[in-house]
């Protein structure tokens, strides 16, 4: 009788002891979950970029003629470039997306050189006297020279760009407007594309 009922103690201590386990894990567990779901959560971060040259200065070729259209000063933003090769006389140019239809008429002079008149597809469409084979072009004309360039600079041998060992570029401005009693729009297309191109004029060189 009396080994039956130490038995019975061992157990119901067992099982107390037990009941206290349990309760306790289940504290700990409850402690647990309540942390993880208080911690803040991690979101992936949204980036935007963009990119945007812009440059503002005054160009003024050796030559001493400003480059800028409107006395030398040049302020703009470009957010893409083009390059323009002319393979007649082995030259290229970077241009802005507002001279990406560029268009250019080539012209022999005396010595040996050749002049290449520039003006664009949508100005000529809208006035045509503008285009890059009328008169002397829309914006300033480029000239291959042989040999060096024959300065100081005047108006009939343009400003130069670059000297090369057997030629040059240079550069001269429009003897005179492409078009004359233009509307309002017109006129503000050809200065804002006039200006640009003038711009643009530092990055002549060689065809690479």
């Amino acid at each position: 009788m009396s080994s039956s009922s130490g038995y019975s103690g061992n157990q119901q201590g067992f099982g107390s002891l037990g009941l206290l386990l349990i309760g306790v894990i289940l504290l700990i567990g409850g402690i647990g979950v309540y942390v993880f779901t208080q911690r803040p959560t991690s979101q992936p971060a949204s980036t935007e970029s963009s990119t945007a040259t812009t440059s503002t200065g005054t160009s003024t070729s050796p030559g001493g003629i400003p480059g800028g259209a409107n006395g030398g000063t040049t302020t703009g933003t470009a957010a893409s470039t083009n390059i323009v090769k002319i393979t007649s006389v082995g030259m290229q140019l970077t241009v802005p997306d507002s001279l990406k239809d560029l268009t250019y008429a080539l012209k022999p002079v005396a010595g040996g050189a050749t002049e290449v008149t520039f003006s664009t597809k949508t100005l000529a469409g809208r006035v045509p006297s503008c285009a890059a084979d009328q008169g002397s072009g829309a914006f300033q004309t480029v000239t291959r020279g042989p040999g060096s360039y024959p300065g100081p600079a005047n108006p009939s041998r343009g400003a130069l760009l670059k000297q090369y060992d057997s030629y040059y570029f240079a550069y001269t401005l429009p003897t005179g407007p492409c078009a004359k009693g233009l509307s309002v729009e017109n006129q503000n297309l050809l200065n804002s594309l006039a200006q640009d191109f003038s711009g643009a004029l530092p990055s002549v060189t060689a065809l690479l």
